[in-house]
């Protein structure tokens, strides 16, 4: 067991040196785990027990025994605080650009849900079609209300079919006021620079990403009025580029899930290194043995 302690100690030491650079504060938490065991005079303890301990009387037995397991739990938690430092300065960076894929598809199904909801308009107007339908003619059946968007009185029949203001039937695509096609060239823009964003990220880590390209050129046609005028033309291109996001997200997760599964992290609380582990149930085993500096 003491040679474990001593292979322990110079894999620390290597490993505090090679990592100085790239992550110091994992770095210094190494070499405090070296300097530990160095300090605490671990391996001297173990040696000195060594066969010894047996002859001992049973309360310095427990004292020296408690001592190396107070020392074990120190080297412990100077090995948990490298493992943390080192989880957070090595994120993945597919994980970060599966955060942003996630944000553009929320944020297309919100603009979804809004090209789906009646406008400002048609929502007065179902108002004030409810406060008059007492003093209108409708027929059994008939009721008033913004389900969907009023007509021009506000009131649809029990089939959600409009009246005869030309309104689209429930769940279609609805007309846009200038206002809300300014707001969604303005919200285009802004995803589309997000896009960008994603793409050269990608682009870094040598990850391709066909399905951007494809949802720029949609994005930069909502830039122009034109499309507008179609409101079914808008649903369409609206839900190509979410599909095209989707697709990505999906990638990308299976991509960050492969990741995950090769790469073995030191964060968990009950995660330590094998050259630990190995470590400490060799201790308790010589315990059971009544001896343990081990063989």
């Amino acid at each position: 067991m003491t040679e474990a302690v001593a292979e322990l100690e110079r894999e620390l030491d290597r490993s505090a040196s090679s990592s100085s650079a790239d992550n110091p504060e994992a770095a210094r938490a190494l070499q405090d785990g070296a300097n530990h065991i160095r300090e605490s005079k671990l391996k001297e303890k173990l040696q000195y027990s060594r066969g010894t301990i047996e002859q001992w009387d049973p309360q310095s037995a427990v004292t020296l025994e408690l001592t190396i397991e107070a020392d074990l739990q120190a080297l412990r938690d100077e090995l948990e605080r490298a493992s943390g430092a080192a989880s957070q300065r090595e994120r993945n960076p597919l994980e970060e650009a599966l955060e942003e894929a996630r944000d553009l598809v929320r944020g297309m199904e919100a603009m979804e849900r809004r090209l789906r909801e009646p406008g400002a308009q048609g929502q007065q107007q179902g108002q004030q079609g409810q406060q008059g339908q007492q003093q209108g003619n409708r027929q059994p059946g008939d009721r008033a209300g913004a389900i969907g968007g009023g007509g021009p009185d506000g009131w649809v029949d029990y089939n959600k079919r409009y009246s005869e203001a030309g309104a689209p039937t429930r769940g279609n695509p609805r007309p846009l006021s200038p206002e809300e096609i300014r707001q969604l060239q303005r919200e285009f823009g802004q995803r589309g620079n997000q896009v960008r964003a994603l793409r050269e990220q990608l682009r870094e880590v040598g990850r391709p990403a066909q399905e951007l390209r494809a949802v720029l050129d949609a994005m930069e046609r909502f830039q122009r009025e034109g499309i507008y005028a179609d409101p079914s033309q808008v649903a369409e291109l609206h839900q190509e580029i979410m599909n095209q996001l989707k697709r990505l997200e999906f990638g990308l997760r299976r991509d960050v899930e492969g990741v995950t599964e090769r790469t073995t992290t030191l964060s968990g609380s009950d995660e330590v290194p094998d050259g630990y582990r190995e470590l400490v149930e060799e201790y308790y085993r010589a315990l059971a043995r009544g001896r343990p500096g081990g063989n």
